[in-house]
This record gives C-alpha cells, sequence and structure tokens, in this order.
C-alpha cells in the first residue's frame, strides 16, 4: 500500500460504517531495529515489503476528518 491508493475499510469504527471508501495520502514509518527483541514479533527482515511499521493516513469519502489506520482495517481497491 502507497499513497495515492483507493482503499476501503474493513473494520467498522464507531461512527464509520465498514465498507467506507478512501484514498491513502500519507504512509507514515517507524524506524525499526529487527535485533530488537520486542520488534522480533512484528517485523520479518527477510520481507522486503512490511505492512506491521507502517500506519496510514486515509481521506474518506464523505465528511469524515483524515483518520489513521493499520493495514489490517484496509483492502486496496487500486
Amino acid at each position: 500500500m502507497k499513497a495515492g491508493n483507493l482503499v476501503k475499510v474493513t473494520r467498522a469504527r464507531i461512527g464509520l460504517p465498514a465498507g467506507t471508501l478512501g484514498l491513502i495520502v500519507e504512509v507514515l514509518k517507524r524506524e525499526v531495529d529487527p535485533n530488537h527483541p520486542t520488534n522480533a514479533l512484528y517485523v520479518d527482515p527477510n520481507h522486503p515489503t512490511n505492512y506491521w511499521d507502517s500506519l496510514y493516513i486515509v481521506q474518506l469519502c464523505g465528511d469524515y476528518p483524515l483518520r489513521r489506520f493499520l493495514w489490517r482495517d484496509l483492502e486496496v481497491l487500486s
């Protein structure tokens, strides 16, 4: 997933139904040290595109402010 992708929300939230469409406007990545013991559960250093360390800022269709999502709450449509 990257900025500019059209996505669908797969998990409902308070005031936001599942199936809402939106556009990823920014991807925030944290710096991850794969050798640190707490990161070993979330990061596979051999995987070229690791979604575990990303937070997606999405502009939703309708009268919603920018919202933050994890990769597991979004489905890429295009």
